[in-house]
């Protein structure tokens, strides 16, 4: 029986070299789905790059001139990023610049230090959470833990001492 076969062995065997033909078709037609994807990061990197373009022009003044309008034009190029893009590997970069940029407007701008410090921390734990093996790990746990240790100091001076009081013994 070794030279002839049986006819469904013949249809299963063009059914799979139909299948192949068909998937080997398919792999060479560009979709759609991948040329959006693919602009989709041509965007994001020309996004990361005007970030740091603006930042590199936002810290050449001196930082008694920089206003809160050009720190936050700055964040929003970083946080555009990771939207268009989260698997470039400016993504992870632009979440640490912008967490970076927040922890400096906390400074420069008492008023709305609590929002700004709180901002930093919610982007230091995403990049940790999205990007677990980022080079950023361990200035981003440094960066929280620090600010922790500062809210709880603020928390400390902020709140009057607890007041002990001594019972009087009435006679």
């Amino acid at each position: 029986m070794s030279g002839t076969s049986k006819p469904t062995d013949q249809l299963g065997s063009k059914a799979a070299v139909w299948a192949a033909s068909l998937l080997l078709a398919f792999s060479l037609v560009p979709s759609p789905l991948s040329a959006g994807t693919t602009q989709k990061r041509l965007t994001a990197r020309a996004q990361f790059d005007r970030a740091e373009a603006a930042r590199a022009a936002l810290e050449v003044k001196p930082i008694a001139e920089r206003k809160l309008a050009e720190y936050q034009a700055v964040l929003r190029l970083y946080r555009n990023v990771p939207i268009l893009s989260p698997i470039i590997h400016q993504a992870p970069d632009s979440i640490f610049q912008a967490a970076q940029l927040n922890q400096e407007m906390a400074q420069r701008f008492p008023p709305d230090a609590a929002k700004y410090r709180a901002e930093a921390r919610n982007l230091y734990q995403m990049l940790l959470r999205q990007y677990p093996q980022t080079r950023y790990r361990k200035q981003s746990n440094q960066a929280i833990a620090i600010m922790d240790s500062e809210d709880e100091e603020r928390t400390a001076v902020a709140s009057p001492p607890a007041r002990v009081e001594i019972g009087r013994a009435h006679v």
